[in-house]
């Protein structure tokens, strides 16, 4: 089921067709960098992963991850959601290497946000970006987020990294 439209992509629930490209997406080096819990070793470990999440969105569930797809090509890009963290709900995305650099990221991270928000009935969303993934600090600035602070041991740090904390 599609979730929403923008002018280059189609946010929409994850089928198990989806499965291949998901893994083949995830085997990206700034993927497996900056999203070391989205790097499977093989396709079944991608599968299983996938169905996870599919039955966690199909429940509505706030662990909620939909496909990104360039409308145009019907092609698997990316992936987007948000789930529960201690502070509140923070939201997730990558898009493939191939697709970056075209501003996809912010058009589906500003679109799915204010959905999210609004389907949600949510007050903030949370962003984390490890504080060395720039490209990722400027998605989220140009998606209408706004820098909160560096946290660098604190509140929003499980991985002992210096990470930036945005909010929408």
């Amino acid at each position: 089921m599609n979730i929403l439209t923008t002018e280059n992509l189609t946010l929409r629930e994850f089928t198990i067709d989806d499965a291949t490209q998901f893994f083949l997406n995830c085997q990206d080096d700034l993927i497996k960098k900056f999203m070391p819990y989205r790097s499977f070793a093989n396709k079944t470990q991608a599968k299983k992963h996938l169905e996870s999440l599919i039955t966690a969105t199909s429940s509505l569930q706030i662990n909620y991850f939909v496909a990104i797809v360039k409308t145009d090509i019907d092609e698997l890009i990316g992936h987007i959601g948000i789930n529960e963290m201690h502070k509140g709900l923070e939201i997730e995305y990558a898009i493939s290497k191939p697709h970056r650099g075209n501003n996809y990221g912010a058009e589906a991270v500003k679109a799915f946000s204010r959905w999210s928000k609004e389907y949600f009935n949510l007050d903030l969303i949370y962003a984390l970006v490890g504080s060395q993934n720039i490209s990722s600090s400027r998605t989220l600035e140009r998606a209408g987020f706004t820098f909160l602070k560096t946290d660098n041991e604190g509140e929003f740090n499980k991985r002992g990294e210096s990470r930036k904390v945005y909010v929408y």
